[in-house]
Formats: C-alpha cells, sequence, structure tokens
C-alpha cells in the first residue's frame, strides 16, 4: 500500500529544482508515523516539491532515476535499498541500531555517497547522565553481549574524563548469570546496559532486573520500556527526535551548512527519564529527568563515532 503525502518540501541536494526525494519506511506503525512528523516539522521548504512517501513493501518496480536522494528509516527499508547496491546515489540510511550499519558495510553495501545517522547514542552520554545522577558512585559494571561487546573500547577511552572506573561482565560468556551478577555487584555501584539483541530475552532481562534489587545497585539502560520494567535511568533518543535531525541533514546536502554534515553521526537529540518510585525503592537520591537532560545538553558529548 503507497502512503501518499502533499506536504511542500526544500529539496537542496540538487542543482535541479525538479528534483525529488524518497522517503522509504519499513512499515506504516506509530513509529515510523513519528519519524515522518519529525522529519516533516524540520524540513527545509525552500524548494517547492513533493516528497514521496513508500513503505519497504511498496518498491517492487519504482522507477527510482527521477529522485534525487533516498531515505531510508528502519531495518526492512534498508534491506531493500541495500539490495539495489545505490552506490552512486546519495542515499541517507536512519533509524537503525550501529549493528545493522556494521553489517552494511561489511557486505560492501555503503559508499561515500552515503550518509548514516545511528539511533546509538555516544557512550560518553551514558557515562556523563551517571555522573550527573550519582555524583557519589565511583564504579561502573558493564553488562554486555556479543553485539556490545563493540562499545567496550569506546568505554574504556572515554571513563577517564569521567573519574569513574568501570568492570567488565561478559554476560555470553558466563554458565550462570546469577552468579556473575552477583560477582559483578559486589565490585561496583551501578550497572550499564547498552543495546544488544541477548538483551531481549526476557530470562536475562528478569535476572538483571532482580540482581538490580537484591544488591541495590541502580540500572541504566537504553529505552523506555527497560525503564519501566524496573530500570532506574534512561537515556535513548525518540522517534521524533531521529527524524529531526534526519531532516537537518538532508536540508544540508548539496548546500554549505554551518558545521559539517558527517558521513557517519550519533544522535545529538536525546531524552532522560527517571524511574522515581525505583529510585525511592533503593534509597537513591536523583535529580528530575528534566535537570539532568539539562545538564547534560549543556555538557555537551564526546564526539560520535
Amino acid at each position: 500500500m503507497r502512503l501518499m503525502l502533499s506536504t511542500t518540501l526544500a529539496l537542496l541536494f540538487s542543482a535541479n529544482v525538479d528534483a525529488r526525494l524518497l522517503l522509504i519506511v519499513s512499515q506504516e506503525s506509530p513509529v515510523y508515523q513519528e519519524f515522518q512528523q519529525g522529519m516533516l516539522g524540520t524540513l527545509n521548504s525552500v524548494a517547492a516539491e513533493a516528497l514521496d512517501l513508500r513503505t519497504a513493501d511498496d518498491v517492487d518496480g519504482l522507477d527510482f532515476s527521477p529522485y534525487s536522494a533516498i531515505v531510508v528509516a528502519g531495518v526492512d527499508a534498508a534491506k531493500v535499498v541495500a539490495a539495489r547496491n545505490f552506490l552512486d546515489k546519495p542515499v541517507l540510511y536512519t533509524m537503525l541500531p550501529l549493528s545493522s550499519y556494521q553489517w552494511l558495510d561489511a557486505h560492501g553495501m555503503l559508499s561515500p555517497q552515503h550518509k548514516l545517522l545511528y539511533i546509538d547514542q555516544p557512550v560518553g552520554r551514558y557515562l556523563q547522565l551517571v555522573r550527573a545522577a550519582m555524583p557519589d558512585i565511583t564504579t561502573i559494571a558493564y553488562l554486555y553481549g556479543e553485539t556490545s561487546a563493540f562499545y567496550i573500547d569506546e568505554l574504556k577511552k572515554t571513563v577517564d574524563a569521567t573519574k569513574l572506573q568501570m568492570i567488565f561482565g561478559d554476560m555470553m560468556g558466563s554458565d550462570k548469570l546469577s552468579s556473575l551478577l552477583k560477582s559483578i555487584s559486589a565490585d561496583s555501584d551501578v550497572m550499564l546496559l547498552l543495546p544488544d539483541p541477548f538483551f531481549y530475552n526476557r530470562r536475562v532481562v528478569q535476572e538483571v532486573l532482580l540482581a538490580s534489587f537484591r544488591y541495590k545497585h541502580p540500572l541504566v539502560v537504553y529505552s523506555e520500556s527497560f525503564l519501566k520494567a524496573g530500570a532506574m535511568l534512561a537515556l535513548f533518543s525518540t522517534p521524533g527526535q531521529i527524524g529531526r535531525q534526519t531532516a537537518e541533514i538532508v536540508n544540508c546536502l548539496g548546500r554549505p551548512c554551518y558545521g559539517t554534515v558527517m558521513q557517519r553521526s550519533a544522535p545529538k537529540y536525546f531524552s532522560v527519564m527517571v524511574n522515581d518510585v525505583v529510585a525511592r525503592q533503593m534509597g537513591m537520591s536523583s535529580k528530575s529527568a528534566e535537570e539532568l537532560q539539562q545538564e547534560l545538553e549543556s555538557i555537551g558529548t564526546s564526539r560520535p563515532r
């Protein structure tokens, strides 16, 4: 089913004002509707041209030649576009985890014409959040799986600037998670999880949350749903925030912009949430989500990966 959109947009990535922009989203859902709203609210409207919006299952037989650039949102949409090998056409991949971009790169599906906007936060932002919310803690336990092991080197490079210490727990390499969590908790004050498919397992999540409550160790996570399940702090970017930054990148394609449009970018806009109920149960005092958000925005973050 084709999604129709009559919004007038400015397409400044070509000298041809008749050029068109194609947006392919993985599916029609509230998540991608929020992304589209964030994008449409920020796109430049100097040149009047219609945005062609399609879902991943509605591009078979489509003539891509009229489009000066393609924005690809989500895993299913990325698979469709990557399979066509548009190595000579500007493509912006967005609404994907870093692991998906690594797969595209490993299979030779990316070129200098392609730009990437991760949904993964810079790891330094999480460390700054911990420092701002709990200034008295000294040691963070980073629990990782096969995918999130990627962040270990960056965490080691970043942690020195925060005056924190880190210990690392390999969740995939542990025969008994409860024993690992007990050992980790004895040597740390806070537990940190970053995006990894291993944490989609309900049993794993339950064990981590149980350990957090049992040992009174706040859990810092990367999603609102994880926070609602019992974590204390969450840091993430909403689909609308990713859509806003996507539009800013599109607006800069083909014309001078203040600053640099990087080939690979981490989220600029983000949200902080605090589970006040969990904080009280643990006897922890934390600043409000609004205060933490403002503090992190004023600090800034380390350069994106």
